[in-house]
């Protein structure tokens, strides 16, 4: 869905045309990805809970170099799309292809991004092909890839694969299977700088002290399961608050249209929370928020998308942050979101904890169950 001004402001696109989208994405049966070609105030609008792209939303005519914006669209697509292919029987035979094209896209953007501005020198990029999807591309290549994307998705009957059995899963790679396993083995901090004093270790299996109980935190099954009561259900870990430091547990959805996460650095100040949250939701996506200095309401940091992600129910995967000083690095299954650190001071100190939001309305249940959580002093 295009969002511009002129969307906003016609009343057939904006009353009829989008409400009948937000009403099928919510049913199930469609996929609505809002992306926002001009600057305008969206965020009350009936699709602002959405994953808007591109990255953090940022205006597409915004951007110093329109063709790394729409790059970074269907850049976010592609686990999009992965998804989709979860449902079926078809996803291990391209995985390794789509994992491989966005390799190279990502290499695409980052020589976008530090090329200087189109008008006064026009960039030159070095041709990508694919070998699947097509057989040569040329440079720019966002359009492109995102109709042949979709005709891929379409084609096959995938679409009617996803309505009619939505209980149908491929396993996960094994590879990831086996990098949580050594993940959770280990001690000694797996993450940079590989140093630390483990200062929590408990695998949540049975009661834990110092972990809520509720109806929405519950031991049970061997694992921590929480479950979202509108917006959202934290769950706090109560001790004594951690500085710097790497948080890791992992985490299986319990349902689809789920989000589930951590808050860290977590204080309270006259009634207001300030904390950081990382969530990972089943559609692919992840998000990185902090809430502002005068009110408890968050506002992202970072936000995109990864193939990293395992989406199906009950496939488990491992999410840690590396916090030290003002620097926030994210990590889902061993593999580093971005190559740069997140650079915030909002919060230097705090509790954690562990969260579920749902990604759709406020009356649809979600739920994560959490296991093996660890943390290392740094």
């Amino acid at each position: 869905m295009l969002v511009s001004p002129y969307f906003i402001a016609s009343d057939y696109c904006y009353s009829v045309e989008m409400k009948r989208a937000i009403e099928r994405h919510e049913q199930g049966v469609a996929r609505v990805i809002p992306v926002i070609l001009r600057p305008l105030y969206w965020h009350s609008s009936p699709f602002s809970k959405l994953h808007a792209l591109p990255r953090s939303a940022k205006p597409i005519t915004t951007w110093r170099n329109r063709d790394a914006a729409w790059l970074d669209v269907a850049i976010s697509i592609l686990p999009i799309i992965e998804n989709i292919l979860a449902q079926t029987n078809v996803l291990q035979e391209y995985r390794p292809q789509i994992q491989e094209l966005k390799a190279k896209l990502d290499l695409e953007l980052v020589q976008l991004e530090t090329t200087p501005d189109q008008e006064s020198n026009p960039p030159v990029h070095t041709p990508i092909e694919p070998r699947i999807i097509l057989r040569s591309v040329r440079n720019p290549i966002p359009i492109i890839v995102l109709i042949v994307l979709a005709i891929f998705v379409l084609a096959g009957g995938v679409y009617f694969t996803l309505v009619n059995h939505p209980h149908i899963n491929s396993p996960g790679p094994t590879a990831t299977v086996q990098a949580i396993a050594t993940l959770n083995a280990s001690l000694s901090n797996p993450y940079p700088p590989y140093k630390g004093a483990l200062a929590l270790n408990n695998s949540l299996a049975e009661s834990a002290s110092g972990w809520d109980t509720s109806s929405s935190c519950q031991f049970k099954n061997k694992a921590y399961y929480v479950k979202a009561v509108e917006p959202s259900t934290e769950c706090l870990y109560n001790a004594d608050p951690y500085s710097n430091f790497v948080y890791q547990i992992q985490m299986k959805f319990v349902t689809g249209n789920t989000c589930g996460g951590i808050i860290f650095r977590e204080y309270s100040t006259y009634g207001l929370k300030t904390y950081y949250e990382f969530d990972v939701c089943t559609d692919g996506s992840y998000i990185l928020s902090t809430t502002s200095n005068s009110v408890s309401q968050l506002e992202p940091l970072l936000r995109g998308s990864s193939l990293s992600i395992l989406t199906g129910i009950g496939q488990a995967n491992l999410i840690a942050v590396v916090v030290n000083g003002t620097h926030l690095d994210l990590y889902i299954n061993g593999s580093r979101l971005t190559q740069r650190s997140v650079s915030d001071n909002t919060s230097s100190s705090g509790s954690i904890s562990v969260v579920v939001r749902s990604l759709m309305n406020s009356n649809t249940t979600a739920e994560v169950a959490f296991n093996d959580v660890k943390v290392w002093t740094l």
